[in-house]
């Protein structure tokens, strides 16, 4: 297990938490740490190396990550799907999920995938020029 007070300097990217005993972390080496009862899991490789930017956690049952190859991958409480494409391979650079499992992802260049009842929409824009580096959405509308 890894010390809570001791994930600095293991690239991590982001983090969420859900609640004061489950959290996530995604780092810059696809791997994720879990955060559950007063202590942090080792890194669990769950995308082959590629770069983490973002994670959302709804509950201790489910969580998106999203990549620098526009992949996302869904957590379910015990394991992470394998990486799926959804945004053309443009690098995701954050996503952003409300408890009815409506997420929202975005890139740096300004275009985004919407996530409902299990399936991500096509790649949108938001706005000519946008760069995006953050999104944040409290509910689905």
């Amino acid at each position: 297990m890894v010390d809570p007070d001791d994930i600095s300097g293991t690239g991590i990217t982001s983090v969420s938490c859900p609640s004061a005993s489950f959290c996530v972390a995604v780092d810059a080496f696809g791997n994720a740490l879990t955060y559950r009862g007063g202590s942090w899991s080792g890194p669990a490789a769950i995308d082959n190396g590629v770069q983490l930017n973002s994670v959302s956690c709804t509950s201790a049952s489910f969580c998106v990550a999203v990549d620098n190859l526009g992949r996302e991958l869904t957590y379910n409480g015990s394991s992470w799907s394998a990486p799926r494409g959804i945004s053309g391979g443009e690098a995701l650079t954050a996503v952003s999920c409300t408890p009815s499992s409506f997420c929202v992802a975005v890139s740096a260049s300004g275009s985004e995938a919407t996530y409902s009842d299990g399936t991500w929409s096509a790649p949108g824009e938001i706005g000519s020029g946008a760069r995006l580096n953050a999104v944040s959405c409290p509910s689905a509308s």
